[in-house]
Order: structure tokens, then sequence, then C-alpha cells
């Protein structure tokens, strides 16, 4: 008993606490530097964040701009299932032309939690729940119309509320754009084995070869592909995806360490529930035109939703508003995030109207 009473029994439990403890109080004070770099100091600016009851659910949205009388930008986030939210300051510098609207869908990001019935995350779920926010938007900011992007899953669902209610956008941007996941897959397999022939991929090839080419008819061999890509540069520019996401990601003055967690949680299951029905949609076939101004911008090694096939939906898609599209050499499947300033650029002084 004297042990546990001793002096070194009570400093190595202080000392225990502190360790336990450091990534905490490290993760709030990185927390709040980045919260006074991203505050809105104009007058005229906004800065709102919380949840919006949408079609009967509570969706997290945050809303910033140096001011709100810019016109009004929603950025469709990846997945089903991931969030821009933790990223967004990357892109602060459309904060002084737009005001930016950033999402977590249902079954993503915050959001995840009030969204655990995959039956709830159908394709017309996220279309529905789009056009209200929308609405919402331009009630709230008296504008007619909004500005678009969606990155990856955030384009088919973008695409796809645009062909039925093009009087709800100015102009709609596609990062990395997913047209048919089947092609996606096939496309991406071939490559692999290429890469697989250059001496930093080499250790990777008997495995490849070993999973086989698709169609897959398992989340577990779709995943697994997804892992090759990521490990051979097809997901971030000399890859691999996850590392680099947490350096992007973290801190946030808008996520708590557990949130992150539910965000892993919540792009896999929200992936594997909507895995059937994302499958099944092709919109080479199904959108081959559209009546808004449409801006494609296609990473030059992404292998998720490949260069090659974005390139020909631009050549084969009917557009009479116009078409445009940009390449970024030095990106794969996170363009916005890679080449950021070329993305800003574009935004402000092409897509901005």
């Amino acid at each position: 008993m004297k042990f546990f009473k001793s002096k070194f029994f009570k400093f190595s439990i202080a000392g225990l606490l502190i360790l336990i403890a450091s990534p905490f109080l490290l993760y709030e004070y990185a927390q709040s530097q980045m919260e006074d770099t991203l505050e809105i100091k104009s007058a005229n600016g906004i800065e709102e964040y919380g949840e919006i009851e949408i079609n009967g659910l509570k969706q997290w949205v945050l809303i910033r701009s140096e001011d709100k009388n810019n016109p009004v930008f929603l950025f469709l986030s990846g997945g089903p299932g991931f969030t821009e939210i933790p990223f967004m300051h990357h892109n602060k510098e459309l904060e002084k032309h737009f005001v930016m609207v950033y999402w977590d869908q249902r079954g993503a990001g915050k959001t995840y939690s009030q969204t655990p019935n995959p039956e709830r995350m159908q394709f017309e779920d996220y279309i529905n729940d789009t056009v209200f926010l929308i609405e919402y938007l331009k009630n709230k900011f008296n504008v007619a119309k909004v500005y678009a992007a969606g990155h990856s899953w955030g384009t088919t669902l973008g695409i796809l509320v645009a062909q039925r209610r093009p009087e709800l956008f100015h102009a709609f941007v596609a990062i990395s754009l997913v047209l048919d996941l089947n092609d996606s897959d096939k496309y991406a397999y071939t490559e692999l084995l290429e890469r697989a022939k250059l001496p930093q991929y080499s250790q990777y090839k008997e495995s490849i070869v070993e999973l086989g080419p698709p169609p897959y008819k398992t989340q577990k061999d779709i995943d697994e592909l997804g892992i090759f890509v990521n490990l051979l540069g097809g997901g971030i520019h000399n890859g691999p995806v996850e590392p680099w996401l947490y350096d992007k990601g973290i801190p946030s003055p808008y996520y708590e360490l557990n949130d992150y967690r539910m965000t892993v949680e919540a792009l896999t299951t929200t992936w594997g529930a909507s895995i059937p029905e994302y499958y099944a949609h092709n919109l080479l076939k199904e959108v081959p035109e559209i009546n808004i101004p449409l801006y494609i911008c296609a990473g030059r090694d992404d292998l998720i939703t490949p260069y090659a096939l974005a390139h020909e939906y631009y050549e084969k898609v009917k557009a009479k508003a116009g078409k445009h599209f940009y390449s970024f050499e030095s990106s794969a499947h996170f363009v916005h995030l890679e080449e950021s300033e070329k993305y800003q650029d574009i935004l402000i002084h092409e897509v901005k109207k």
C-alpha cells in the first residue's frame, strides 16, 4: 500500500494522464489556430454552421463568405459518405468571390449519425435533398440561381439534378467526373497492370493479377481494387491517399476528433450501401445533353474516375450553353485540393460571370 501512496506513483499517474491528454490538447490548440486563420472579419461577411432540416432529416451545412451579397456556390461532396467541410480552408480564397456552401449529405460526415438506415440513402433521396437545399439557399440569399460544383460522387448527383432542374443553376463544375463505375474499374485495372511494371510498384503486381479483372461481385473486391488504385498513385498524384487526406483535413474548427472517426465509418458504410444503385448508373447514356454551362476538371493520374473517360464525355455531351475541359497535370482524384490555386482561378475568372 505504501507504493500507491508514494510520490513516485503519484508522479507516474500524473505523467500518464498528461501523456493521454496531450494529443487532445495539441488538437485543441491547432484547432484554435485554424479558427483564427479562418475568421471572417468583414462587416458584411457571413459564417453560419449548424443543422438544417432537409426533407425530414437534420443535416449539417456550413456557409461562409467575406460578402453575403456574393453569388451562392454549393459544393457537393464525394462518396457517397465523404465530407468536404474539414478541407474547405484550402480554398478559402473563393470566399472573397462567392458565398461558399459546404454540406454533409445524408450518410456523410456529422450528418451520418442521423442516417443509419441505408433505405434512407437512395439516389432519389440525395436528389430531393439537393433540390431542397438549393431552394433554401435561393430564399435565404434572395437569388434566382446558384453556382455548384461536385467532386466524384458529387458530379453524378449534380448532373442528375441539373438534368431535371436546369433553372436552378448558373453553371456546374464537375471535378473528377463519375460516368460509369463499371468502365472506371476496367480502365483502372488495365492501368494498374501497366503501373505495376514500374520498379517502385512491382511488389504489387502479383496481388493485382490475383485479384483479377472486373466486373466484381462483392464490395470486398471493389474495395481491394481501390486499395491498389491508392497505392499506385491513382487517388493522389504519387499517393497514397489516406495520410495525405489526414494532413490536409486536420485540424478543422468545425470537426472534433470523434467527428473524424465517424467520418471514416460513414464513408465505409454509406459507400457500401450505395454500390448496387451506383454501379447501375451510366451518365454517358443517361445524360447525353445538359442545358447549363458545364466545366469539367480532370486529374491526369486519376484512376478512380479516369481522365480518359471524363474527356470522352466532354467530347460527346451536347451542351448548348457551353462546355469546357481542364486538365490538371499534377493531380489524380482530388484536383481541387492537389492544385487548389488553378482550381480557384478557373472558378473566379472563368466560371463566375
